[in-house]
């Protein structure tokens, strides 16, 4: 039996199609970039490597782990998040 593969594309449509994201950042130096945890496994890795990246290109970077896995973000974090940065990253690994 054939594997499934989901590939997402990069073009800022919802995964519904109800709706955009949010627009890109023409350049991210100067900029601050929140990273937020999602709790899987590995994703502190993929996080901190992306983080790495960011600051090499002049973005200053702020780390978030949501406190459960099961469970959205609480309000509050969300609210910390939108209100202290410019962009954000989610990283979800296993």
């Amino acid at each position: 039996m054939a594997e499934l593969l989901v590939i997402l594309s990069p073009v800022g449509l919802t995964r519904h199609g109800e709706g955009r994201l949010a627009s890109r950042l023409d350049d991210v130096a100067g900029r601050t970039i929140g990273l937020l945890d999602d709790g899987f496994p590995d994703a502190d890795h993929y996080l901190r490597e992306v983080g790495a990246t960011l600051a090499a290109r002049g973005a200053q970077v702020r780390y978030w782990l949501k406190p459960m896995l099961s469970r959205p973000a609480p309000p509050e974090m969300l609210d910390d998040v939108a209100r202290s940065c410019d962009a954000v990253v989610v990283g979800v690994a296993a």
